[in-house]
C-alpha cells in the first residue's frame, strides 16, 4: 500500500492530467468529426455527436465517486489506530444528527397551510419536521465548530 502511495504521490498529477487531456481530445475529435454542415440546434442534439463526451464525463464521475468512497474506507481498514479518532467524531456527529432530527417539531394543520403556501401542497408535516431537525443540526454544528475554534485558540495561547 505504501508503494502505491509513493508512486501516486510522485506521478499522480502527471497521470491525471494526461488522462484528462487524452479524454478531452477524444471528446473534441468525436464532436468535430461528427459535426454536420449548417446544422441547427435540434439536428445537433439529435445527431448524438455529444454522446462520447457525455459518456466520458459520466465514467470519470463514477470513477472519482468510487475512489472518493473506497479510498478512505481502505485507509481506515488498514490504519485502525489512526482512524479511531475520526470514527469517534463521526459517531458523535451521527448521534447529534439523530437527536436534532428527532427534535424537529411537526407543525399543526394551521401552520402547515402557511408552510404549503400556494404552490407547495405536496408538503407534509413530516417534511417540515425533517427540515426543522436539519436546521437544528446546522445550528448545533456551527456552535460546536465556533466552540472548537475558540478552545483551540485559547489552548494554543496557554500552551505557548
Amino acid at each position: 500500500m505504501n508503494g502505491a502511495y509513493q508512486f501516486l504521490k510522485k506521478h499522480g498529477v502527471t497521470i491525471s492530467f494526461s488522462l484528462g487531456a487524452l479524454l478531452s481530445l477524444i471528446s473534441i475529435f468525436a464532436i468535430v468529426g461528427g459535426f454536420p454542415e449548417q446544422a441547427d440546434k435540434p439536428t445537433l442534439y439529435a445527431s448524438g455527436i455529444f454522446n462520447p463526451a457525455l459518456n466520458i464525463t459520466y465514467l470519470l464521475i463514477a470513477i472519482c465517486t468510487l475512489v472518493a468512497i473506497v479510498g478512505p474506507i481502505l485507509y481506515m481498514a488498514f490504519n485502525i489506530k489512526e482512524s479511531i479518532k475520526f470514527l469517534a467524531i463521526a459517531g458523535a456527529m451521527l448521534v447529534v444528527f439523530f437527536v436534532t432530527k428527532a427534535m424537529g417539531t411537526t407543525p399543526t394543520a394551521e401552520e402547515l397551510v402557511v408552510f404549503q403556501g400556494n404552490h407547495n401542497h405536496h408538503l407534509e408535516g413530516a417534511d417540515v419536521a425533517f427540515v426543522d431537525g436539519l436546521l437544528l443540526f446546522a445550528v448545533v454544528m456551527i456552535f460546536l465548530s465556533i466552540a472548537a475554534w475558540v478552545f483551540s485558540a485559547v489552548w494554543d495561547t496557554i500552551k505557548s
